[in-house]
């Protein structure tokens, strides 16, 4: 095999593999969006942590699995905070107010390393990187076949 064979065979083993690793998981916050709870203006009253907060919020949006979580802040810092009442009673759109602690960047999967869609569609996720890379892959092929 030469090396313009090698080179083509890592391109599309790379889009490949970028492919599958955009599917880990699902963003279920949108900009500026956050979850908290009720009760104090301040801290994170029964969910006692971001993560935790983080978790319930993949679990109201049909998730199994919190794949991770962004920054963490007063509500007050969000464009929107959704806040529990408690664990799967979510209050959506409830503002930002006050400064009950809020978390972003939500991403979560449905226990398998997919991510389930908000429609629970379980249609994996094609990343802009994961097409760039396939596109990539798929000329340089056509360039050694015409070679």
């Amino acid at each position: 095999m030469n090396m313009k064979h090698t080179m083509l065979g890592l391109l599309i083993l790379l889009s490949i593999a970028t492919v599958f690793a955009q599917q880990e998981g699902a963003m279920i916050t949108a900009p500026g969006e956050a979850f908290g709870h009720h009760g104090n203006c301040y801290g994170w009253n029964a969910c006692g942590n971001a993560e935790t907060c983080a978790l319930w919020a993949c679990e109201a949006k049909g998730y199994k699995t919190l794949v991770s979580y962004g920054a963490e802040k007063p509500c007050t810092e969000f464009a929107n905070c959704n806040l529990f009442r408690s664990r799967g009673d979510v209050q959506y759109n409830w503002g930002n107010w006050c400064q009950v602690m809020g978390v972003t960047d939500i991403v979560c999967t449905d226990g398998n390393g997919q991510s389930n869609g908000e429609n629970g569609s379980n249609v994996p996720e094609f990343g802009l990187a994961g097409a760039a890379l396939a596109t990539i892959g798929i000329l340089a092929f056509v360039y050694a076949r015409k070679k």
